[in-house]
């Protein structure tokens, strides 16, 4: 069974590789931007998924011309033997950051990032597995978030949503008691996922509304410191 996996996914990144070179001249000559192409088995349909954007966004019409051109190639060569449905679609609003270019677009952008264990990213004994926040910057080794400090509250054990006042109390709480500058650094190598969330306006109420409330509770002395298209064949 093993082995099947390793060979299938062995396949699928062959097929995606083979994809982006045909894709290359394609997104060139249009002025597109490839974000994302991937080989995915679904049930029992495969899919074919390519991800393409550009300035002020991708258009069912950009969606449609990259499909039938690179429809084309693909049957020259029939580089995938099995049947398969061939998607073309813009990266939407939730956008993963995976190679340069993604995570240039996605500085200063809410995003959502993933590990793959648990963290203490804040000091404060509180682990999470994911958190919110703004990307700051970047390099090859480490991403540097401003956290949405109501993303490190554990949602209700019912699985109810998460309030926001509630949320934003037990965040002011946890900076009250490990005062932090709310800045986390993360290998990228412990990062399962990251990508664009949509929740910036609730990140920028809840830091301040935090904020306000430690102000509030415990005034700081004067010498403290402190569109999305999308086209299936």
């Amino acid at each position: 069974m093993a082995e099947k996996k390793n060979s299938n996914k062995g396949m699928a990144e062959k097929y995606s590789a083979r994809t982006i070179e045909l894709l290359e001249p394609i997104l060139s000559e249009n002025k597109f931007q490839m974000v994302d192409v991937e080989y995915v088995t679904e049930g029992e349909e495969n899919y074919l998924r390519i991800y393409i954007d550009k300035e002020g966004g991708i258009s069912l019409d950009d969606c449609e011309i990259v499909s039938r051109a690179v429809e084309l190639k693909l049957d020259e060569e029939n580089l995938i033997k099995e049947p398969y449905i061939l998607e073309v679609s813009s990266p939407g609003l939730t956008r993963k950051l995976k190679s340069e270019n993604d995570f240039k677009f996605g500085k200063g952008k809410y995003v959502l990032v993933m590990l793959y264990k648990p963290e203490d990213i804040a000091g404060n004994g509180n682990k999470v597995k994911s958190f919110c926040g703004i990307l700051e910057d970047f390099d090859q080794e480490k991403v540097v978030v401003s956290v949405d400090m109501s993303s490190l509250v554990k949602p209700a054990k019912n699985g109810a949503k998460k309030n926001s006042k509630t949320a934003q109390k037990k965040a002011a709480e946890l900076l009250k008691e490990h005062p932090w500058d709310g800045k986390a650094l993360v290998k990228r190598s412990d990062i399962s996922l990251i990508r664009l969330e949509i929740n910036e306006d609730d990140f920028n109420s809840s830091n301040k509304e935090a904020v306000e409330e430690i102000s509030l509770e415990e005034p700081v002395s004067e010498d403290s410191s402190s569109g999305n298209g999308s086209f299936e064949e």
